[in-house]
């Protein structure tokens, strides 16, 4: 039977601003050590609502997130559709703006004209009227200049879509690539939620951000408009080479994304010492300062010989509703 290795990787990782300096942990097999069969880390779940038709508006409707997350005067609008008032499209009502809102460059270049946020119209058949037209990447109609480059369901819904955002340095030097899969896990409650990689970050060293939807199963909580509740601790475990489709745009269902995690959760459940994860994945919930980390936490944790860490029988149940049964598993007491 194989054996599970684990290998640190300590590159100022973070997830949010509260946890700047976490180890992203390499799961490999004794028969194929440097074959990456998963990563783990740890941290909180970080929004994305980009997509999501209720992400971004006027104050008054009490959107999920801040304008300010959509766009900067350095940017230009990136988090919403915009237009400058004299685009052929605002000027024969194809597509309303609100000139009310802050109206930015695009990318900052004061020569080009100033845009403003579509917004969202019940005769385009848009689902949330009077709320900015959110958007995702790589649009293929934006591509061709097509109109419904700026109807709210020409992308990715992230209130209802499990999805997660890529960063650049975990693709180019660890393989995780678009359409790969993913589970988050919440250690204090019986929460998880899969998802597959269909949106794509910088290279920021930002790991942990998700979809609206992703959010919600784990169970964040609005506070106001753009303020949200995301502060328990969730462990991430993403498995490279398990894309179904790279293509963008290509959205598993949950079904799918439920098959596929069981999948490989099971091959991983049949290692020697496969109780080490769960183990690893509790021994990371410390303090972000100071604390052993990843690997050297698990180890610091055999070391002392204490006994189990707190939420491990939460983690191992978790894991457990998508195939990772446990043999040496702590009962959980409820």
């Amino acid at each position: 039977m194989s054996k599970l290795l684990f290998k640190d990787f300590f590159e100022k990782w973070r997830t949010g601003t509260d946890f700047t300096d976490i180890a992203l942990t390499r799961v490999s097999s004794d028969a194929q050590p440097d074959k990456a069969l998963a990563f783990v880390f740890f941290g909180h779940v970080n929004l994305d609502f980009d997509g999501s038709p209720t992400a971004y508006g006027p104050l008054r409707l009490h959107p999920d997130d801040s304008l300010n997350n959509a766009g900067n005067p350095t940017q230009g609008w990136f988090g919403v559709a915009s237009l400058p008032p004299t685009s052929p499209f605002v000027t024969s009502h194809l597509v309303e703006i609100d000139q009310t809102a802050p109206g930015l460059h695009p990318k900052g270049i004061k020569t080009l004209p100033v845009q403003f946020p579509v917004v969202q119209q019940a005769k385009f058949g848009d689902p949330k009227p009077g709320f900015f037209v959110s958007t995702t990447p790589r649009n293929q109609a934006a591509l061709l200049g097509a109109v419904t480059a700026f109807r709210q369901n020409s992308f990715v819904d992230a209130s209802k879509v499990a999805f997660g955002a890529l960063d650049l340095f975990l693709q180019r030097d660890h393989g995780i690539q678009l359409g790969d899969f993913g589970l988050a896990v919440r250690h204090d409650q019986n929460r998880q939620s899969g998802f597959s990689f269909v949106d794509v970050g910088a290279f920021r060293h930002a790991l942990g951000e998700c979809s609206h939807r992703v959010g919600l199963d784990l169970g964040v909580r609005k506070l106001a408009p753009g303020r949200w509740d995301n502060n328990f601790p969730v462990s991430f475990i993403l498995f490279p080479r398990t894309a179904i489709s790279t293509a963008f745009g290509i959205v598993p269902s949950d079904k799918t994304i439920e098959t596929n995690l069981k999948d490989v959760l099971k091959e991983l459940a049949r290692a020697e010492n496969a109780h080490d994860l769960p183990l690893l994945m509790a021994t990371n919930e410390k303090s972000p300062a100071g604390a052993a980390k990843g690997k050297k936490g698990l180890d610091a944790f055999r070391k002392a010989k204490g006994s189990h860490p707190g939420n491990v029988a939460t983690i191992n149940l978790g894991l457990a509703t998508f195939g990772f049964m446990n043999p040496r598993a702590r009962p959980l007491i409820l």
